[in-house]
């Protein structure tokens, strides 16, 4: 599991590094869910890929923050 966890991270810096600034506004969205998967990857992998004993979530403030985040990086980002 630490091959697939690796080669996640991998697609997720390919894919934020491929996101232009000039469309951060309108792709805000897609940059919650992003954040919210890796950060649900990251959970995992703190839990050594225990997946079955309990279910992986996010908090509903750890998820808050990540989208508050996401829209004030949008909000920031000249276009």
């Amino acid at each position: 599991m630490t091959f697939e966890a690796t080669r996640a991270h991998e697609y997720y810096q390919r894919a934020w590094a491929a996101l232009p600034a000039a469309d951060a506004r309108r792709l805000f969205a897609a940059e919650i869910m992003g954040r919210t998967y890796f950060a649900l990857l990251r959970a995992i992998e703190a839990r050594r890929f225990d997946v079955f004993a309990r279910r992986v979530t996010l908090s509903t403030p750890r998820r808050l923050a990540i989208a508050f985040r996401c829209w004030l990086g949008a909000r920031l980002t000249t276009s």
